[in-house]
């Protein structure tokens, strides 16, 4: 019913979308609390009204609570499709990478399982001043221990420490074009997160609503760039 506008499916739409905002849905596959998901997207996007797009919104702060209760097989399936409470992998290049670090220190940071280490290295080390140097080369500690022990932990993730230290090196544009050759593997975890397309919208007074979905008059690029 979610493409339909008469009165009835109006009153259909709040009916179900109001025992979703206060229950939440108790599903047993990804695949379904997919397309709950895409559905109220949907909505939140062509709204019949402002109380269907209040709780379409409140319904998809349920979908995180839903997904944590799949198993964990069906919760792998998430990751990478921007859904609340998924991990998002990927390589970045440096200005996306600067940006998620800057938004998210914690939540976004090098993907340790699949890092290569010693790429790592040869990225760190430009950006050493000369008195860590033989603490970074002496072998007593990994790469990611080292980086542990000279970030802030609870403000910072590695990622957060790397850009940092990027932006006060002398050698910053080099690392960075090193960087950018083969950027580092990335996991952005959107536990709770506004980045997540779950929640990922733009604050309105006044929605517009909809009473039927109809082709836009005119040149439909110059209507949806306006």
């Amino acid at each position: 019913m979610r493409h339909r506008y008469a009165a009835s499916d109006t009153a259909a739409k709040l009916r179900v979308l109001e025992a979703l905002a206060a229950r939440g849905a108790r599903l047993r596959s990804f695949a379904a609390l997919s397309a709950l998901h895409d559905d109220l997207l949907f909505l939140c996007a062509f709204p019949d009204s402002g109380a269907v797009v209040a709780l379409a919104r409140a319904a998809l702060d349920r979908v995180e609570p839903a997904l944590r209760r799949l198993s964990p097989r069906q919760r792998a399936l998430a990751d990478d499709t921007g859904m609340a409470g998924s991990v998002t992998h990927y390589a970045h290049p440096v200005p996306i990478a600067r940006w998620l670090a800057a938004q998210w220190p914690l939540a976004a940071d090098i993907d340790w399982a699949i890092a290569d280490t010693e790429r790592l290295d040869a990225l760190i080390r430009p950006t050493l001043a000369r008195g860590e140097e033989d603490g970074f080369d002496g072998g007593e500690l990994s790469t990611r221990d080292w980086m542990a022990l000279v970030r802030d932990r609870s403000r910072d993730g590695a990622l957060a420490w790397l850009m940092a230290s990027v932006e006060r090196s002398r050698a910053g544009a080099e690392v960075a074009r090193m960087y950018d050759a083969a950027p580092m593997p990335l996991r952005w975890s959107l536990r709770q997160s506004a980045g997540a397309v779950t929640h990922n919208a733009l604050p309105v007074r006044r929605p517009a609503v909809r009473t039927a979905l109809r082709r836009p008059a005119g040149d439909a690029a110059t209507e949806i760039a306006r």
